[in-house]
């Protein structure tokens, strides 16, 4: 130290060492609010406290270290002040420090010496230690309960907990409510509520254990509360089902519905035979028939012959994952299919005319028609197939529940009214229904109207098919014209092997031999066979045989002389010869006479022959006639008409 006078007496002393400034020595007495709890305890201003403290000091904390600047109180901005020389203040996150005891320790600046003062185990940060005390809600139902958050209510929670349920674990962020994409959260700016989702079929029914798990950083602590959320199993009640009733093949397959409480997607439903597993849907189809709506509908597909007639209980059989309960609706009061009443209202046509009527399809109409219904004619009776009209190869057929068809073949069944009997399949109830007379055959009235052709020269015109026209025919039906009678079959055309024809309903033929029937005017008589009723219809004078006029024009041999001609035979020519004709040779000096026969020329043995309708000859022996001039007569026989001509003085012997 150095002092010097001002005044007259100037002068100066020193006195060396005479005055020291010493460096301050930092002490670390304790910290407040030790000890503090990881990530539970706010975020928060921690006082050092000790001695000798100078602004500008650096305080370390554990892992929290800086350099101090004066104020009152740290903060997050601000987070070292200097506030005295006793008190130091440090801004410690809570979830700055794991778990455990730390040093504080501060350093004044070099300026001030620089010296350190430590305390030991100074500051603890405590691992928080999670309780559980109750969850809310406490119980759920499987599957019907809707989806939800969970509220976990205790103390000591942080974010980054882990929240386990049996299969349900999840960590937690900070939020307020849980939600299917954010499943677990520490209600923001609360230690003592966690929320998690819970999927309304993610639990198995039963008393589930809830715990919580602190993180790793925050020393892993966990606590349990057993039994703390209970699922119960959903309990299925079938309370009705819509339609209750309908009618078997006939209503048309359909959605049903059944109504109840606590129903879960992939319960089976099982109505007889009817069995299956739902799915989430709407309404209930053929190709996805089981169908899950809500927890108080499920719908089934039903074929409209899927069951047979009978009253059926409804069960709902929760899944094995809800507790696999189940629920029934008696068949009293379940699931009825009644059997079809069929009617018969009408046939068409209503009336046919037995072989007359062509081939067709009959309609039967009326309702409640089952596909496989039994229709019975009489004697036609068969089983229905799908279609749309009946032919000779599919003859019963079930186009829809009013309309059946059956194939009638004209003569198939015998004349009268019969009754028309539908009968539904035994799987369908087997019920049946009668029309009375509902399908009428009538004898058909056959009429003639004419012949073709409606004249014929006997034993002249040709052997021929001769054409009856009319209506009403049918097929084996009697046709008599004079000696001719017989049976009609099938065919176009008569002949002398079949000679008696039926073409169509309007034609029949017959064969006419040309020397069959004797000259005159016949009745041509058709009588329908005894099984079309046998009515008859005749045509007088409907065919004319008329007698040939014979005419001569020349002999071969028109003069001959007496013993000198060598005898011959002589050829007439002329027209209209029938075989059995009478030659006459006649004159002052005798006469030759005789029938002829058939051949090719007149001999002595054989001396009178038909050789055609053009020629007939004669033998001459050329000593039988003396001379003279003779009349050549030619006399078709008595069966042919008798007619004669007279060729005068036609043969002259010299």
């Amino acid at each position: 130290m150095t002092v010097t006078n001002t005044d007259n007496c100037a002068g100066t002393v020193t006195a060396a060492g005479a005055f020291v400034i010493t460096a301050p020595q930092p002490t670390v007495s304790n910290t407040a609010t030790s000890p503090l709890t990881y990530g539970v305890s706010l975020n928060q201003s921690v006082s050092v406290f000790g001695s000798n403290f100078m602004s500008g000091a650096t305080v370390t904390l554990g892992t929290l270290t800086g350099v101090t600047v004066p104020g009152t109180i740290a903060t997050a901005t601000t987070p070292y002040v200097f506030v005295s020389s006793t008190t130091i203040r440090v801004w410690w996150p809570n979830t700055s420090m794991p778990p455990g005891s730390y040093t504080a320790m501060v350093t004044n600046p070099a300026a001030a010496g620089g010296l350190t003062g430590t305390l030991t185990n100074a500051f603890v940060v405590a691992p928080p230690q999670p309780t559980i005390s109750s969850v809310s809600p406490a119980s759920l139902t499987y599957g019907v309960s809707p989806s939800q958050s969970v509220s976990v209510f205790g103390s000591n929670f942080m974010v980054g907990d882990t929240v386990q349920v049996d299969g349900i674990s999840c960590v937690t962020v900070s939020g307020t409510i849980a939600t299917a994409t954010v499943p677990c959260v520490v209600v923001t700016g609360s230690t003592t509520t966690i929320r998690f989702w819970w999927n309304s079929t993610s639990l198995s029914p039963g008393a589930q254990d809830v715990t919580v798990i602190s993180p790793i950083a925050a020393g892993g602590l966990s606590a349990t509360l057993p039994g703390a959320l209970t699922i119960l199993p959903a309990t299925p009640a079938v309370s009705s089902i819509s339609p209750t009733t309908v009618t078997y093949g006939i209503t048309l397959g359909s959605s049903v519905t059944i109504f109840g409480s606590g129903f879960i997607n992939g319960a089976a439903i099982t109505v007889g035979g009817l069995t299956g597993t739902t799915v989430p849907g709407s309404v209930a189809s053929a190709t996805v028939p089981f169908v899950f709506v809500s927890s108080t509908q499920v719908k089934f597909w039903w074929p409209n012959t899927s069951l047979a007639p009978g009253d059926y209980a409804v069960t709902v059989t929760n899944p094995v994952a809800s507790g696999g309960l189940s629920s029934t609706l008696p068949a009293a009061s379940g699931f009825h299919v009644v059997a079809p009443q069929p009617t018969v209202i009408s046939t068409t046509p209503a009336s046919v005319i037995y072989g007359v009527t062509a081939n067709q399809s009959v309609t039967i109409s009326g309702d409640n028609f089952i596909l496989g219904a039994v229709i019975n004619v009489s004697g036609l009776t068969g089983t229905t197939v799908a279609g749309s009209i009946a032919s000779a190869t599919t003859p019963f057929v079930y186009v829809s529940k009013n309309t059946l068809r059956f194939w009638w073949s004209n003569t198939s069944l015998s004349l009268g009214a019969h009754a028309v009997q539908v009968t539904n399949p035994a799987v369908a109830g087997g019920l049946s229904a009668t029309l009375a007379g509902g399908f009428t055959v009538t004898a058909p009235q056959p009429t003639v109207t004419a012949a073709s052709p409606t004249s014929v020269v006997y034993g002249i015109s040709t052997s021929q098919s001769i054409t009856i026209s009319g209506s009403n025919f049918v097929l084996g039906s009697t046709i008599t014209v004079g000696g001719l009678t017989g049976t009609t079959v099938t065919g176009s055309i008569a002949s002398a092997a079949t000679p008696y024809v039926f073409v169509n309903n309007s034609t029949v033929r017959f064969w006419w031999p040309n020397t069959s029937l004797t000259t005159g005017a016949y009745a041509a008589q058709v009588t329908n066979p005894a099984a079309a009723g046998g009515l008859g219809a005749t045509l007088a004078a409907a065919f004319t045989v008329t007698g040939p006029q014979p005419t001569i024009t020349s002999l071969s041999l028109p003069t001959a002389t007496y013993g000198v001609t060598s005898s011959r035979s002589v050829t007439i020519s002329g027209g209209n010869f029938l075989v059995g004709s009478t030659i006459t040779v006649q004159g002052p000096g005798g006469t030759l006479s005789g029938v002829t026969v058939s051949g090719s020329t007149a001999t002595a043995s054989v001396p009178f022959v038909w050789t055609s309708s053009t020629q007939v000859k004669f033998w001459w022996g050329n000593t039988s006639l003396p001379a003279g001039t003779y009349d050549v007569i030619v006399t078709n026989p008595a069966a042919g008409g008798g007619l004669s001509t007279t060729l005068v003085g036609g043969f002259v012997i010299n």
